[in-house]
């Protein structure tokens, strides 16, 4: 797993300035040159984030700013943050919030009203609620399986979120908490756009057919998922990780993605109201949209790129292509937002917990 930074959900990434007090604590150090305009800019991301140092440093280069990396939460953790610092922003611009987080961000008012720039091919991903925000990767939540223990068992793979319910695969299939972290709760949103009326009987169908509930991605792929040593054949991970298994001389991949069972997820930035900065703030989106920022995200973080045309590395368009949108899982952000905390309240009661 070494070559999964971005999986690894949890990277130490380039020069990053970590917030020792909480994000609360950060402020965006707004120094000025002579001529009043910033010299620095500062840019929130989730814990996640990782890109090569030479990027950051021809970035600095080319613009004569300082590019001041603040590491936050992921998910909704980072979304609340940004909510309740809305009054004094810690921030210029923040990346790493999705669709399914971006509710929030339109309700509360967080964001510049214009897109800094149009990335190709982005289009396809806008946010009708919340234009100022620019999608820069995308890396969607599946099932993932693997094809050794299927093939070694003579069982047939499982392809749609009803044949994990299937008394073939008992106790084969292991998740993420969705009430602990983003990527089991996205496998549970897909359930509910699958099933709007009916995924309370799914998701008890899941527990009787042997369903193991682990804390995070982390203790699910990486322990208890069989590729890497575990019982559990089935787990919920990205549609980029079969790339991480990939052999060597990448002609082969011991893991597949499921795309009937995937939840779209885009990863987006913004320029945050409030920010003094937001001349320095647009040109780090153009930054992030930028032909060598993007070409630099699928190894760097195991995400796909959003701008069209941007080449994927050896092997990924055929053991980790990109799921066809037509057949991934969505929900309107507005919904989530309204409806998250009732369906997992109501997720854990099914589940005694």
């Amino acid at each position: 797993m070494s070559a999964s930074t971005r999986i690894a959900r949890g990277v130490a990434c380039l020069g990053i300035s970590l917030a020792l007090a909480g994000l609360g604590a950060c402020s965006s150090d707004h120094s000025d040159a002579g001529d009043g305009k910033a010299t620095t800019v500062t840019l929130l991301v989730h814990d996640s984030f990782a890109l090569p140092d030479a990027i950051k440093a021809d970035f600095e280069k080319k613009t004569g700013l300082t590019l001041n990396i603040v590491s936050g939460e992921s998910g909704q953790k980072l979304v609340s943050k940004l909510v309740l610092t809305k009054d004094a922003p810690v921030a210029d611009v923040v990346y790493g919030f999705t669709q399914a987080t971006s509710g929030e961000l339109a309700a509360h008012d967080i964001l510049t009203d214009s897109a800094p720039t149009q990335i190709p091919g982005g289009e396809a991903y806008a946010l009708e609620d919340l234009p100022g925000a620019v999608p820069i990767d995308r890396g969607d939540v599946c099932v993932n399986i693997d094809t050794a223990y299927f093939d070694k068992n003579s069982l047939a793979r499982p392809a749609t979120l009803e044949d994990l319910t299937k008394s073939e695969y008992r106790d084969l299939t292991v998740t993420p908490d969705p009430a602990q972290g983003e990527t089991g709760l996205a496998f549970f949103y897909a359930t509910i756009a699958h099933n709007p009326n009916g995924w309370q009987e799914y998701w008890k169908s899941l527990k009787d057919n042997g369903l193991e509930i682990v804390a995070g991605w982390s203790e699910a792929y990486e322990q208890e998922f069989s590729a890497n040593g575990g019982k559990r054949p089935i787990v919920v991970s990205y549609a980029t990780s079969p790339a991480a298994t990939m052999n060597e001389e990448r002609t082969s991949a011991s893991t597949i993605s499921l795309p009937a069972t995937c939840f779209a997820q885009t990863e987006y930035a913004g320029i945050l109201k409030g920010s003094p900065n937001e001349e320095a703030a647009a040109k780090v989106i153009e930054w992030l949209a930028s032909e060598q920022t993007q070409a630099a995200i699928p190894e760097s973080m195991y995400m796909y790129p959003v701008r069209k045309d941007t080449p994927l590395p050896a092997g990924w368009a055929e053991f980790a292509p990109a799921p066809d949108p037509s057949v991934t899982k969505t929900l309107p952000p507005a919904d989530i937002r309204t409806h998250r905390e009732g369906w997992l309240r109501e997720l854990q009661a099914l589940l005694g917990r």
